[in-house]
């Protein structure tokens, strides 16, 4: 299988640009509330704890949900927690709220991560077959590094100017994500 052949599949590529903007925005979230915390808190420990609790759902609730989600309708599922993200780091964006709060959101809004990763690895192999899948799944591998590098990195820099800019970013790259994953998708 060529990188040609799985590109040429409308429904993998519209998954896979949803993909990547997701996980662009999920990095530049992480920076920009990073950011947030310390700015309001002054404390590196917050901070730090801002950026832990990203990854906390993955052991607190994430398995079941992404355990529902492989029963669920995949694009449904996807769909749902990009709007879902999309609306709590929109919230993020535009209500000034104190650090414990911010804290609690952002883990509401990376609890959608696991059901959104697991409805997207069950559709692949219904949309690539074979020696397709195994490329398709290495460009994904690929594609989230380099997006963890860049989120981090254009995060980190529109953060520094203004935290609540880069999670507007975030917001916008959750709705696109949404539209490409409803259009591009078959139920």
């Amino acid at each position: 299988a060529t990188f040609r052949e799985v590109f040429s599949q409308p429904e993998y590529r519209a998954v896979y640009l949803a993909s990547a903007l997701s996980w662009f925005g999920d990095y530049i979230s992480k920076a920009a509330v990073t950011v947030l915390v310390y700015d309001q808190t002054q404390s590196v420990a917050m901070s730090a704890a801002a950026f832990a609790i990203s990854y906390l759902p993955w052991l607190l609730g994430g398995p079941v949900l992404a355990t529902i989600a492989e029963r669920s309708p995949y694009r449904t599922v996807m769909v749902s927690a990009d709007l879902f993200r999309m609306l709590l780091v929109a919230l993020l964006a535009l209500i000034e709220m104190p650090a414990p709060l911010l804290l609690v959101l952002i883990f509401l809004c990376t609890l959608a991560n696991p059901p959104s990763q697991a409805a997207r690895s069950a559709l692949l192999p219904l949309i690539l077959a074979g020696d397709r899948l195994v490329v398709g799944l290495s460009v994904n591998l690929t594609t989230g590094q380099a997006a963890q590098v860049a989120g981090y990195l254009t995060g980190a820099a529109i953060a520094a100017a203004n935290p609540r800019l880069a999670l507007a970013v975030d917001a916008g790259t959750y709705a696109i994500s949404a539209v490409l994953i409803r259009l591009g998708v078959r139920a």
